[in-house]
């Protein structure tokens, strides 16, 4: 099973494939979870996190069914079990060029194409294998973190770092 954390900012990266259904595979694809337009916006303009993924699209990417998401932190969550999966989706008010600069002076960060904005990855094969995608939107940072159990040695970091980017893709689509 795949274990899904997430960090401050972003959304994560996917497999190449710029369409989200055919990247989850178009009969696995769940039913569409809306989009956050201005119905999803609070009065101060902010973006219903929740609001970007749905639990059934996300078992779909990741393999094993996941809670509704809960608001955590100015963004959302979805868990499975304590060890199982957890897929957090943050985003933070900022000018795109500050996240741009930021981003791209941190060696850790390898920019990545595919997104229609300026985008990093990060990959942490150590441990919890983990990625996370962040997009400079223009409405801020947007994050998403996948990680992968450490007992389960199926899971690889291409196959997270894929995930991530699929799902930050089927995201960024509804912002």
């Amino acid at each position: 099973m795949m274990v899904v954390g997430a960090a401050s900012l972003l959304v994560a990266c996917g497999g190449g494939d710029d369409d989200p259904d055919e990247a989850l595979g178009e009969s696995d694809a769940a039913p569409d979870a809306g989009s956050a337009d201005d119905d999803d916006r609070g009065e101060d303009g902010e973006v219903d996190a929740c609001a970007l993924l749905s639990a059934e699209e996300i078992e779909a990417a990741v393999g094993n069914p996941v809670e509704d998401g809960q608001e955590s932190f100015g963004g959302c969550e979805w868990t499975s079990g304590p060890d199982e999966t957890k897929v957090s989706i943050f985003i933070i008010q900022a000018p795109p060029e500050i996240c741009r600069e930021a981003l791209g002076a941190d060696p850790v960060q390898t920019e990545v194409d595919g997104f229609g904005d300026p985008a990093f990855l990060t990959e942490n094969p150590e441990g919890f294998p983990q990625a996370s995608v962040v997009v400079c939107h223009e409405i801020g940072q947007v994050q998403l973190i996948v990680t992968a159990g450490v007992d389960d040695p199926g899971t690889d970091q291409p196959a997270i770092t894929a995930t991530t980017q699929d799902l930050a893709r089927l995201a960024l689509d509804r912002l």
